[in-house]
């Protein structure tokens, strides 16, 4: 991962004030929002940028041990984080009407039956034309 990308800070706020990484290539998919590492809490959180930038100082060259750690946590961190624009989204499958071909143990020779696809889990199915 590049240097390019991180900005290392401190979260100015009282008793929640925590050391802070900002990774340019996460999105939140809102243009008020942004990701930020929190040191302190462990994880991603998303704040609403007005009422963080004015909390925020950048961390300077004396802190370059405090900034391994903050890079260290955070690639740890987002290794289990999802971004809110690329969370898994289920797609309900349209339904098709299939047949059971005749060869199924439990029918006969010339029985037919219509399942919809949902319906199907083991065996030798046909697709029919609507």
């Amino acid at each position: 991962m590049s240097e390019k990308y991180y900005w290392y800070g401190h979260l100015d706020a009282g008793s929640k004030s925590s050391p802070v990484l900002l990774d340019k290539r996460l999105d939140t998919g809102n243009a008020d929002t942004l990701y930020l590492f929190n040191l302190n809490r462990g994880e991603i959180l998303e704040y609403k940028r007005t009422i963080i930038a004015p909390k925020l100082r950048e961390l300077g060259r004396q802190d370059r041990e405090l900034n391994k750690m903050l890079k260290t946590a955070y690639i740890e961190a987002r290794q289990c984080f999802t971004p809110r624009g690329s969370r898994d989204v289920t797609i309900a499958l349209p339904t098709r009407k299939v047949t059971l071909a005749a060869n199924d143990a439990h029918m006969g020779e010339n029985e037919r039956e219509e399942f919809s696809h949902n319906d199907i889990s083991d065996g030798l199915w046909v697709e029919e034309e609507a």
